[in-house]
């Protein structure tokens, strides 16, 4: 078995001692995510008074010098000072699944029961979800593949369901970090849950599997930079060139492909089909969600926070490291794990827009499919600090899950809006205690789920039972700096302990 890592073989780090949309459409009936959002709106909506918002202009830095800080202004009106909703809830590009039409959320505190809703104002804007608070009837059932269901009434008896959550940690001054979990809830009716766990093995239970697996040094594309704030509109106005086709010298569809091809034999009937659906599907896709399955090119340090020149803040990203499009920050998977990517990266930049002041940090690793340039797991954090206020926000994300997360705008939206109040000290407009029901979701919500053969599940979770093959956890330390070297030991230490590599 071989002694060490392949980090970044086609693209090395040098080393490091130190590390130190304006325009709204009118969303079609046909493009919503289910026909609940049109059916939920179809009866008036009596909409809950709410403070009118103080909507945050973008402030130049000689403006900034001579203003009061947002939370100053915001003690002083009781107001809170947001962004605007309205642009942050636009799906730019068509890059997310579409809002629905009514939209609510739960911000609960990790390993309790205890929620918060907070007041975001309506825009009154047509194209805009509303954001409805949950009255009544909090509950959580267990889905098949291990992922909490949030499920609460609004005042109109709207039911809403959460699909999707977001990981954070949140310091505040001098107190301890607390661990939350963001979810973004949307309307019941309609509504197709996974009825299947979430993991797929990878590989066969064979001698010419393991012998692969053995032989083949793990793949790790790790990074992490500091946001120079004033770099961002200047990099949202420079070309990607060369792009990334280019830079990988083939699409991310044909990366699949070519993976596809020389591992077939020893992959998994599901894995080999999960990488089958992605690369045959079109680009515009049959339906919204087939076309978030499509593979394309992620940044692992997004090309938008990449810094333009060499600065103290970022002495490791020079030579080859100077530009974000390189092979060792680019890596195939799905379209919807680079959008739930976006989510943290994309809040960071809206914080930003806010506080000029705010500095954030961004990093993680794409681990590989054994030599391949196919994602594997993807491992992403971004953390922002605005004077005494931090909040990180944690993913792992599994880039063959099954029933994978499809991200919205809206998600985005209010968790701007949110730590906007947060960083303020503006109290929820309520908080709850979710009740535990020991209800299978399945039980509880029949007709929501995907319909699927019994044998296929038993099969399912057969898999998840057979046995762990463990990879190495040694590290080449001479390319990379202490505390990413750190990183990437505690990153394979996962990856071994949860079979997240040949799940």
């Amino acid at each position: 078995m071989h002694k060490g890592f392949m980090l970044m073989s086609r693209d090395k780090f040098p080393p490091a001692s130190v590390i130190p949309e304006t325009t709204l459409l009118k969303i079609p009936k046909l493009l919503l995510d289910d026909e609940s959002d049109v059916q939920a709106c179809a009866k008036p909506v009596v909409q809950t008074p709410l403070m009118p918002p103080v909507i945050a202009p973008v402030q130049s830095e000689s403006s900034q010098q001579t203003q009061k800080s947002p939370a100053i202004q915001a003690q002083k009106s009781s107001q809170p000072v947001l962004l605007p909703f309205a642009e942050n809830a636009e799906n730019q590009y068509g890059r997310y699944v579409p809002n629905s039409l009514i939209v609510s959320h739960l911000f609960r505190k990790r390993n309790t029961n205890e929620t918060s809703q907070f007041a975001i104002p309506p825009t009154g804007v047509y194209e805009v979800p509303v954001v409805k608070p949950l009255m009544s009837e909090l509950c959580e059932y267990t889905l098949p593949n291990g992922n909490p269901v949030l499920y609460g009434k609004t005042e109109e008896g709207i039911d809403m369901v959460s699909t999707r959550f977001y990981e954070l940690t949140i310091q505040h001054e001098e107190d301890s970090p607390v661990d939350y979990v963001f979810y973004p809830l949307s309307p019941l009716k309609g509504k197709r849950l996974p009825s299947e766990p979430a993991h797929v093995k990878r590989f066969r239970d064979t001698s010419e599997a393991k012998k692969a697996i053995e032989n083949t040094a793990p793949y790790i594309k790790p990074g992490r930079l500091r946001v120079v704030n004033e770099d961002i509109p200047r990099r949202a106005d420079t070309p990607r060139i060369p792009d990334q086709n280019t830079v990988m010298g083939m699409s991310a569809v044909n990366v699949y492909q070519e993976a596809l091809k020389k591992y077939k034999n020893i992959l998994t009937d599901e894995a080999a089909e999960i990488m089958e659906v992605a690369s045959n599907t079109l680009w515009r896709g049959s339906t919204i969600f087939e076309a978030q399955l499509r593979p394309e090119h992620l940044h692992l340090l997004g090309y938008g926070y990449y810094p333009m020149e060499i600065s103290d803040k970022n002495p490791h990203l020079c030579g080859e490291n100077s530009t974000p499009q390189r092979i060792g920050n680019l890596g195939a998977a799905r379209r919807c794990d680079n959008t739930r990517m976006m989510i943290a990266e994309r809040t960071g930049e809206r914080i930003i827009r806010r506080y000029a002041n705010a500095e954030v940090e961004i990093g993680g690793a794409f681990a590989m499919l054994l030599d391949t340039e196919v994602i594997n797991t993807i491992y992403y954090w971004v953390e922002i600090v605005i004077k005494d206020f931090r909040v990180r926000f944690t993913q792992k994300i599994d880039a063959f899950e099954r029933d994978p997360q499809f991200s919205k705008a809206s998600d985005m939206a209010m968790l701007v809006e949110i730590l906007c109040m947060m960083i303020q000290n503006i109290a929820p407009l309520s908080i709850q205690h979710v009740n535990v029901v020991n209800v299978n979701a399945i039980t509880r919500f029949p007709r929501s789920f995907f319909s699927r053969k019994k044998n296929r599940v038993q099969e399912n979770k057969k898999r998840a039972r057979e046995e762990t093959v463990v990879m190495p956890a040694s590290v080449t330390p001479d390319l990379l700096g202490d505390e990413v070297t750190a990183l990437l030991h505690q990153l394979m230490e996962t990856e071994a302990q949860t079979n997240a590599y040949v799940l």
